[in-house]
């Protein structure tokens, strides 16, 4: 985890990547990928901000991709989508422009779509526990938080995202802002998510369960995806890891990510691949290496669909810089 110092000035970093790594090293996360669905070179524009233990994200993603996102257990996260193309979906639920996601269980948060603009905000759970029990006249262990969807009115919203513009860009000015200040930015990051979370109305429905069935599918499909590093894997290995049948298997996929596991996993593979390429020199790398490293054997097969999924070979993303190029 890639803290920005609360102690100094720096109280924001602005990221352009091509790859999702720098965004993930500067975020408050246990875990967090993005995998490119769509055609095209994958950017990403971020700016990080951060007042004392409050975190202000604004993510700027493009073209489709799906993702998953594991805060930091001490942080209560929300997701608050600006703009997009077609559908966006977090936790398998569509967006709309009076939807407000809360992420507050172990297992974080999956989203998709293509051109998504969104806050991400992370604020201290015990302090958000205590404020809201206070505002509700209960002792904080009768809290209970909600984790899914939550419906405020367009007017609400509207004002809620001008509120994050305007603290985010607060927090951007010049070399940061002066520690009261930030303070101040915090204090105001609280009252409007509390704000929020209080008017809010949750959707529920009886796909919640279900929903929540279908993601921790995928969440250990992918745990045994990683600890594979590399190594071939079959769907019947996949379905055995997670003891689902095919069926069950597929449904997961589609509902969490939009698409099959066997089309996921390769183009997860392809990501990688482009992570390690733009990370690495040109003078102490070689695609070759990069590619077996993944299990990408097929050397000309993996540079033919490298270049359709991304618009370019792999050889032109090795030999271009990078911001996260060390």
């Amino acid at each position: 985890m890639n803290v920005i110092d609360s102690r100094t000035d720096r109280t924001s970093q602005v990221i352009q990547s091509r790859v999702f790594e720098p965004l993930a090293k500067a975020s408050p996360v246990l875990e967090a990928h993005q995998t490119q669905l769509g055609i095209g070179p994958y950017k990403i524009d971020a700016v990080v901000g951060r007042a004392q233990e409050t975190w202000l994200i604004r993510n700027r993603v493009d073209p489709l991709s799906v993702g998953h996102v594991v805060p930091d257990p001490n942080l209560l996260a929300f997701v608050v989508p600006v703009a997009w193309r077609g559908e966006y979906h977090c936790n398998g639920i569509s967006a709309s422009a009076s939807t407000l996601y809360i992420a507050s269980g172990p297992d974080g948060y999956s989203t998709r779509g293509a051109g998504r603009d969104y806050f991400s905000i992370g604020l201290n759970r015990d302090r958000f526990v205590r404020s809201l029990a206070a505002l509700e006249g209960v002792e904080p262990g009768e809290i209970h938080l909600h984790d899914g969807a939550l419906y405020l009115p367009p007017l609400s919203m509207i004002r809620m995202r001008r509120i994050l513009g305007a603290c985010l860009t607060e927090l951007s000015a010049g070399s940061g802002c002066h520690h009261t200040r930030q303070a101040v930015i915090a204090e105001r990051l609280y009252d409007v998510m509390l704000e929020a979370y209080m008017a809010g109305t949750p959707l529920t429905s009886m796909r919640v369960p279900l929903a929540k069935s279908y993601e921790r599918i995928v969440r250990t499909a992918e745990e045994h995806f990683m600890e594979a590093e590399g190594a071939p894997l079959s769907l019947a290995d996949l379905c055995r890891a997670t003891g689902v049948g095919r069926t069950v298997f597929y449904e997961a996929f589609n509902s969490v990510y939009g698409t099959s596991p066997l089309n996921y996993f390769k183009k997860r593979r392809l990501m990688q691949a482009r992570t390690a390429l733009a990370m690495s020199r040109p003078d102490e790398t070689k695609v070759k290496e990069v590619a077996l490293s993944l299990g990408l054997t097929h050397l000309g097969r993996f540079s033919t669909e490298y270049r359709n999924l991304f618009g370019e070979t792999p050889s032109v993303t090795l030999g271009s810089p990078d911001q996260s190029r060390s």
